[in-house]
Order: C-alpha cells, then sequence, then structure tokens
C-alpha cells in the first residue's frame, strides 16, 4: 500500500521529478562526475534518478547535496510568487509546478549517507566545521523515508506561505 501511494504522489509531482534529474546531471557535469545512468522520471521510491561515480572530495559531496537543493526551492519560491502575484487566474498551475519542485528538492537518501560518512570522517581529521553538516545528513535520511513524505509538503506549504505573507527569507 505504502508503495502504492508513493507512486501515486511521484506521478503527480512529476514535473518536480523530472527537474531534479536534470539539475543533480548538470551539477555532476560541472563537477566532473561521471554520470552512469539518468532517470527523468523514477516513479519507483527505491530508484535514484541520477547514478553518477561517487565524489571524492567533501566539497563535491556537499556541493551535491546542496546546490540542487537550493535551486530547486528557489524555483518554486519563483513560480509560487508568479502564480500569486505576476500571472492572474493561474494560481493553481504554479502551486501544483511550485509543490512539485518544493517536495523533490531534498536530496536522495545515498547522497545523505555519503554526506554523513563523509562529516564523521572529516570531523576525525580536525575539520569541525563539517559537524555542522552532520545534522543535515541526519535529516536527509530521515526525510527520504516513504512514510516521513509529509515533511516534503510541509517544507512545499512553508515555501508557499514565506510567498503568500511575504516573510523575508
Amino acid at each position: 500500500m505504502d508503495q502504492l501511494i508513493g507512486y501515486s504522489i511521484r506521478l503527480v509531482t512529476f514535473p518536480g521529478l523530472i527537474l531534479k534529474a536534470v539539475i543533480n546531471k548538470l551539477i555532476c557535469n560541472m563537477l566532473g562526475l561521471q554520470v552512469q545512468k539518468v532517470n527523468y522520471l523514477a516513479l519507483d521510491n527505491n530508484t535514484c534518478s541520477v547514478e553518477y561515480e561517487k565524489p571524492k572530495s567533501y566539497a563535491y559531496t556537499l556541493a551535491i547535496t546542496l546546490i540542487p537543493f537550493m535551486e530547486m526551492s528557489l524555483l518554486a519560491l519563483i513560480l509560487f510568487n508568479l502564480g500569486e502575484y505576476l500571472i492572474p487566474n493561474s494560481e493553481v498551475v504554479f502551486l501544483w509546478l511550485g509543490i512539485s519542485i518544493a517536495t523533490h528538492s531534498f536530496p536522495e537518501s545515498d547522497i545523505g549517507q555519503l554526506l554523513f560518512k563523509k562529516s564523521m570522517k572529516q570531523v576525525k581529521e580536525g575539520n569541525y566545521l563539517a559537524a555542522f553538516n552532520l545534522p543535515l545528513a541526519m535529516w536527509i535520511q530521515i526525510s527520504t523515508k516513504p512514510y516521513f513524505f509529509f515533511l516534503h509538503l510541509l517544507y512545499s506549504s512553508l515555501l508557499y506561505y514565506l510567498v503568500v505573507f511575504q516573510m523575508k527569507i
């Protein structure tokens, strides 16, 4: 039953899935990481959108984790703004697109695990700034579980309400 619900949610929010794969592939290309496989419509919860070689450096691991999240969150905010203020009578379309993108902005669990392992290693080697990324890595691992999908919807709602109530980020 959980798989059916997850599949249905991913089908409804397919624009976010496609964009996530595109952004992840572009980031890997920018960093020079070899991409083995791209699945632009990864409807299965256990399938990664982009399979790539594991980054060797801690900075690349952090970049692959944070850049797509920030880009997709920013794009969701822009879409919410377009629907709310700039293009009249189209709020539903922009709301759907914004939610679709924001819900898939979270990194996948494999990169969260890699970030956690590399952060722990960096802390042991004396890079105590890496300790700040440990909660992020744990959050990624928790939020990617199918039964915590409401966290993604909650995040989407938060972004939408930031736009509606014109709060400064």
